[in-house]
């Protein structure tokens, strides 16, 4: 009886080997390159996401506002003052400030006291006030009234590493 051992030769053996390995390399690149395509959309639609939440604030104030006062800080940012019934926190807190503190946040203030000409003055009792950082590293943040043209405006918003962003806003009751 001639039997013939049936197994897989050395040779056999070390293609297959080269072959798995070659595989496993385009799949674990394959994966490294969805990872990295995940991470950045994931990143992008957090910008998208943050833009749209804090160009709806601004712009439901101004659309509900019936009083706008746009001031100019030392660094030439605006300071918006409204008088609003668009009201996130305490519906009897109509008066709503903007501005960028001195560490390059955008910041929205609600209370039910008008604003006077020194912001910091005014805060003498935290409770009667609500603070709200909107927005992160903000180089620059402009509000201009539109000449010729009844009660639109226009923002200007610069962030660190990021466009600049431009909204134009109707205000409905101004």
């Amino acid at each position: 009886m001639n039997r013939k051992k049936r197994a897989f030769t050395l040779v056999e053996m070390l293609i297959s080997i080269v072959l798995f390995a070659v595989i496993v390399t385009f799949v674990y690149n394959s994966l490294d390159e969805t990872k990295q395509t995940n991470q950045f959309i994931k990143h992008k639609l957090t910008t998208i996401n943050e833009y749209s939440r804090y160009k709806s604030i601004i712009m439901e104030d101004i659309i509900e506002s019936s009083k706008i006062e746009i001031r100019y800080d030392s660094n030439g940012n605006s300071i918006l003052y409204l008088t609003t019934t668009n009201s996130y926190h305490n519906l009897f807190f109509k008066n709503v400030v903007y501005f960028i503190t001195g560490n390059n946040n955008l910041v929205r203030i609600e209370s039910d006291k008008s604003f006077k000409n020194n912001l910091i003055n005014d805060m003498k009792y935290i409770k009667d006030y609500y603070i709200d950082e909107i927005l992160h590293n903000v180089e620059k943040f402009k509000i201009a009234k539109v000449m010729n043209e009844n009660g639109f405006y226009s923002i200007v918003l610069k962030q660190e590493e990021q466009s600049l962003k431009v909204m134009n806003i109707k205000a409905f009751r101004n």
